[in-house]
């Protein structure tokens, strides 16, 4: 239980709304393709979700925003998984 709230904190905290509820609709659009990390490589996963979001500070540096960063995405993706028991 408490987890929950620390990771509901942190997401609301670093990730402002709109970005928060687009990214978690385009990680769900990406689960419907393939499973991160075993049919798809996470860098391809955390690109395609950064283009699909406009989470890029500066694409051609390669610098995303706060709140897409692979680690964050990573998160994200896994908390998906466990809700949706895949």
């Amino acid at each position: 239980m408490r987890q929950r709230w620390i990771d509901k904190r942190i997401e609301e905290s670093t990730t402002p709304q709109y970005f928060a509820s687009s990214l978690n609709d385009e990680i769900d659009r990406l689960l419907q393709e393939g499973k991160p990390g075993r049919k798809i490589p996470w860098k391809t996963v955390y690109d395609e979700l950064r283009d699909r979001t406009g989470g890029w500070a500066d694409r051609d540096a390669g610098l995303p925003l706060r709140g897409f960063g692979d680690k964050s995405i990573q998160r994200r993706v896994k908390r998906r998984l466990s809700k949706v028991g895949r």
